[in-house]
């Protein structure tokens, strides 16, 4: 049971940091297009508003640090899952021939 939340959890844990991952390249895909000349428009609520190209690449590059912070935290999250489901997975590999051999007895 333990073994199976576990795994629920670091599956959880991978699809969080798989969308942190597509958030930051589509950060970086938005800073790149703002290297071209023009004006800018940022989207706020249900409508666009104009906007200082330096402005909004500071505001984008504050959520790039704050994405790659949460990166970091689910990829720690997900090297102790790991560490936990395989620890988890070596115990049940031990106890497994004994339940075997108790449920043959019973047989």
């Amino acid at each position: 049971m333990q073994f199976q939340i576990q795994n629920q959890q670091l599956e959880n844990v991978i699809i969080q940091k798989q969308n942190y991952l597509a958030q930051k390249q589509d950060i970086e895909d938005a800073i790149k297009e703002l290297e071209n000349d023009g004006e800018v428009y940022k989207i706020v609520g249900p409508i666009l508003i104009k906007s200082e190209t330096e402005k909004l690449k500071g505001e984008l590059e504050e959520r790039k640090d704050d994405t790659n912070m949460k990166i970091k935290t689910m990829e720690k999250n997900e090297k102790k899952l790991r560490e936990m489901v395989e620890i988890s997975r070596a115990k049940l590999q031990e106890i497994l021939p004994t339940l075997q051999t108790q449920q043959s007895e019973e047989n």
